[in-house]
């Protein structure tokens, strides 16, 4: 009996004295514990509202309690002038939103992403004297195959450069038709246009002219660059589909050039270039679009145009402005609807500022990846921005719904086209294109096309910044 309390006395000491013998947090490599400090992340974005990441950052940070975010949005009109300033000054965000067709441009801002990183992590060590410490531990990222495995086709096209990952995106937007309802009814149109040649009915059988060939009512935003939103992704798209390369396997522009021999009679791109440019040239029986609309937003909003193409972002902007109007979203019409399907991917990805500490690019690099590849914490972004996903087993669970929605559907045959180091300026060159069409320049399309190629050719010269 007496050897039994003293077997229960000397287990008590036992668990009395684990606190003195060190299980607790303490000791290890004095580098771990320097790295596992603090670490405050800043993330600039554009249009994403700060609400959409805040429970992601709080579930990073469950396992992180070291890392707090600083999330900025910005205007688009003031974000790249904005960022450069920054870096210049040392100020910059540790990740920053780029849209897909910036990342070759900003290659020398980004850090690309390593194959492993290395993090603070806590471990238990010892056998008698049990002891939580901070220890350095590499961590393997991902591979651009994986990437090619997790993400739709698009996403590895654009952010694959030289081999190595510049940055990740979360999600997809695509190019789709709004169409009015109540315009439809009263134009006895069941069903929104599923083909190009459904869709020149639907505006002959719209569209209301006066004697004078006065537009009293207008059937889709459609034909020029000034007050046509996305009037080049929807050109570009229109050329895509009807078989233009528009650009070769080096990169290089060709959508002037006749990508099939036999066929010289026809260009491809210049055939999409006066199918789009019909819908504002009054001798056409398609005609429906001039200057005298302010914007394609606008005339839709107010019942002014029954169609307009756009992008999910169109959608809340369209509900602010046009609060009574009974709209519905379909998807892009097709050439043929049996053969290859080519939609058009304009979306924002997120990358990491080449300055600043090791230790803030390894943790950011591990937030992102954490952050779009987790379907968890993807679905979380995707229910607040009401976004399609760029992980493809968030897809294929999406598309098996009863009503997917049409941005969801696009993203397997979404498409791009890499626009140089400066992508503004090739997207004036191509509203130019359009422009010179408007004014009548019909006599030698094929030139025009040719000089804008020619001009977009100057954007892919990498240029001084980017060496």
């Amino acid at each position: 009996m007496k050897k039994k309390h003293i077997t229960k006395l000397f287990l008590l000491l036992i668990l009395i004295s684990l606190p003195i013998l060190g299980f607790g947090c303490k000791g290890g490599d004095k580098a771990a514990q320097k790295a596992a400090q603090p670490v405050t992340i800043k993330f600039w974005g554009v249009w994403d509202e700060e609400d959409y990441w805040k429970e992601i950052f709080s579930d990073y940070k469950q396992s992180h309690p070291n890392v707090k975010f600083e999330y900025r949005k910005l205007r688009i009109e003031e974000y790249e002038r904005a960022l450069l300033e920054a870096w210049a000054e040392d100020r910059g965000p540790d990740i920053f939103m780029l849209h897909n067709t910036w990342i070759r441009g900003y290659q020398n801002k980004l850090e690309p992403l390593p194959t492993k990183i290395t993090l603070p992590a806590k471990e238990v060590q010892g056998s008698i004297k049990k002891e939580i410490v901070w220890v350095m531990k590499e961590f393997p990222t991902i591979t651009t195959a994986q990437v090619e495995e997790k993400f739709v086709d698009i996403v590895a096209e654009d952010i694959i450069v030289d081999n190595q990952i510049y940055a990740l995106p979360m999600s997809i937007d695509t190019l789709v038709l709004y169409y009015n309802s109540n315009i439809f009814n009263d134009a006895g149109i069941a069903t929104y246009p599923g083909t190009w040649i459904d869709f020149k009915n639907a505006v002959k059988a719209i569209t209301k002219l006066n004697e004078d060939n006065k537009i009293l009512r207008s059937a889709v935003a459609m034909g020029r660059s000034d007050n046509v939103d996305r009037s080049v992704d929807l050109l570009s798209v229109l050329m895509m589909q009807n078989g233009a390369q528009m650009i070769d396997a080096s990169g290089r522009p060709t959508f002037n050039i006749t990508p099939h021999e036999g066929s010289k009679d026809y260009n491809p791109g210049s055939q999409a270039l006066i199918f789009y440019t019909d819908f504002a040239n009054p001798i056409k029986e398609v005609y429906t679009w001039n200057e005298g609309f302010s914007s394609s937003l606008e005339a839709f909003a107010q019942g002014q145009t029954a169609m307009m193409f756009g992008y999910s972002y169109h959608e809340p902007l369209i509900k602010a402005r046009g609060p009574k109007i009974n709209f519905k979203i379909a998807p892009l019409p097709q050439i043929d609807p049996l053969s290859k399907k080519y939609n058009f991917a304009n979306y924002w990805t997120m990358g990491i500022s080449k300055k600043g500490e090791v230790k803030r690019k390894d943790t950011a690099w591990d937030f992102l990846l954490f952050a779009t590849t987790k379907s968890k914490e993807v679905e979380k972004y995707l229910k607040k921005s009401n976004k399609a996903p760029a992980l493809r087993e968030l897809i294929e669970k999406e598309i098996k719904e009863p009503l997917p929605s049409p941005f969801a559907t696009q993203v397997l045959t979404a498409k791009s086209w890499y626009r140089g180091y400066n992508s503004n300026a090739t997207e004036e060159i191509m509203k130019r294109l359009i422009s010179n069409i408007n004014k009548g320049n019909f006599s030698n399309i094929q030139s025009l096309l040719n000089n804008a190629v020619d001009q977009i050719k100057q954007t892919y010269i990498k240029p001084s910044y980017a060496q």
